[in-house]
């Protein structure tokens, strides 16, 4: 199997409690976000978001 790099980018932060829905609409939002991204590349949602959350994990170091 060859691994594909694929970088899907949504420009704009959600989850910001000033700019936006609640905490049951942002993870709707966030929700439905996964499973176009997951969609869009083949994969299922929550490796799409375990993938985003190491990397936001990581970066935040």
């Amino acid at each position: 199997m060859t691994a594909t790099r694929t970088t899907l980018q949504v420009r704009e932060i959600y989850g910001q409690r000033d700019r936006g829905p609640g905490a049951v609409g942002r993870y709707n939002v966030l929700a439905d976000c996964y499973r176009a991204a997951a969609r869009d590349i083949g994969e299922v949602p929550s490796k799409v978001q375990a993938v985003t959350w190491v990397a936001h994990i990581e970066r935040s170091r």
